[in-house]
């Protein structure tokens, strides 16, 4: 596999196990069959002949190469083939990884708006069902009147930042254009559940101090 708009280079050794040579041949053509280099040799024990080719935008090269002994040009192989093309591959073995992908599921929908609300309340689902287990087994949050929220609001940090909470149609009826100061209709569609989870948690934190001060 080759890569795009990358120059490569392309060989073709040969010896005078055929015969005498008058003439061999080294071609590279694009997905077209348009030839886009030539190479040629006239050695009659034969030679290596190589060359120097930019991919460009091709999506395939191809190779032909023959030979003539003196009675003609044969063809002895038009069957090399090289994809060319951009290897994509997804970073995986991650936590950043795994919630990227996982917005991509079609198993929330196929409309954008759906896939996201079930996307929403699927995380959701399980962020409670987690934390609801380990109050109850710790009885953190009753212990602490409300520290539970402590513990949501990483959650929702690192959910937030991989785009698990991002409802793309939330802030369009709040804001009516692009750009209102600093905030944009991308970081609102991203951060609002953050937004609120962060003034509850800072609401508990205050709340915390003025009793520790009282």
């Amino acid at each position: 596999m080759l890569t795009p708009n990358t120059v490569y280079n392309f060989t073709f050794d040969i010896d005078n196990v055929f015969g005498t040579f008058t003439q061999y041949k080294m071609e590279i053509l694009d997905n077209n069959s348009n030839v886009l280099a030539t190479e040629i040799g006239t050695d009659a024990n034969g030679s290596l002949l190589w060359l120097e080719l930019n991919t460009l935008s091709n999506t395939s090269l191809r190779g032909r190469y023959s030979i003539n002994l003196g009675s003609g040009l044969y063809y002895i192989d038009t069957d090399s083939y090289w994809p060319v093309h951009t290897e994509d591959i997804p970073a995986r073995g991650t936590l950043k990884a795994f919630f990227t992908n996982f917005k991509t599921i079609r198993t929330f929908g196929e409309e954008q708006a759906r896939m996201e609300y079930s996307r929403f309340l699927f995380l959701f689902l399980i962020m409670f069902i987690v934390l609801g287990f380990l109050s109850y087994t710790t009885q953190f949050d009753v212990r602490t009147g409300g520290g539970g929220l402590l513990l949501v609001w990483p959650l929702v940090t690192l959910f937030s930042a991989v785009g698990g909470f991002q409802v793309s149609y939330i802030a369009q009826d709040v804001l009516t254009s692009s750009d209102v100061l600093f905030v944009t209709r991308e970081w609102i569609s991203k951060w609002t559940v953050w937004l609120i989870t962060s003034m509850f948690a800072g609401g508990y934190l205050l709340n915390q101090f003025v009793k520790e001060r009282q």
